[in-house]
């Protein structure tokens, strides 16, 4: 793919050739209301929240995120535009029957629907996930279509859909950019 964000990498891959952004979440790479980013890119993301932001907690690889659903987020600096791209992440829904917006980059949404599958534009997997169960969730976006990936497995595939845009804001984790009510009860 041209461009991947990967949140919660396995330190063991050394990945960081080619890759957009990579917020692994990890103690060192967090420091305040600050988030490293791991990639060459050096997008530094900024956890916010009016009520309290994210809370650290245990991941499934290391240390990750506890978004409330009520109004945590990371938000970054902006990236170049991209009509190919990944999209992964390490996810443990806290809530089903919402909108959860996992990664938000270009106007292109991944998340997960309120039928508890994942997401892109308005085709999604066709695995319902359950709550309080570690999921490794991908979608890789071509010029032709997009496949969902659920724990490494094929989760369905969709033609193409609208090309990326560019936005006047970065890349959203855990918040849809542009609805303040829809934001991501799960730890990532």
């Amino acid at each position: 793919a041209h461009a991947a964000f990967i949140i919660q990498r396995p330190l063991y891959l050394g990945l960081t050739s080619g890759l957009v952004g990579a917020w692994s979440f990890d103690g060192p790479t967090i420091a305040g209301t600050q988030v490293y980013d791991q990639s060459n890119s050096y997008a530094t993301g900024t956890m916010t929240g009016a009520n309290g932001l994210p809370q650290k907690t245990l991941g499934q690889l290391g240390q990750a995120l506890s978004f409330d659903g009520v109004d945590d987020y990371v938000v970054t600096s902006e990236f170049n535009s991209a009509t190919s791209f990944t999209y992964s992440a390490w996810i443990k829904l806290n809530q089903l029957g919402i909108y959860g917006h996992i990664v938000e980059w270009q106007g292109t949404q991944f998340y997960v629907s309120n039928g508890n599958k994942l997401a892109l534009w308005a085709a999604s997997g066709n695995t319902a996930l359950q709550a309080n169960v570690w999921y490794f969730v991908s979608v890789t976006r071509t010029p032709d279509g997009a496949t969902f990936y659920l724990n490494g497995v094929n989760d369905g595939s969709v033609v193409a859909g609208p090309d990326p845009w560019s936005p006047t804001a970065g890349v959203y984790i855990g918040r849809w950019y542009s609805v303040s009510s829809e934001f991501f009860s799960s730890t990532v």
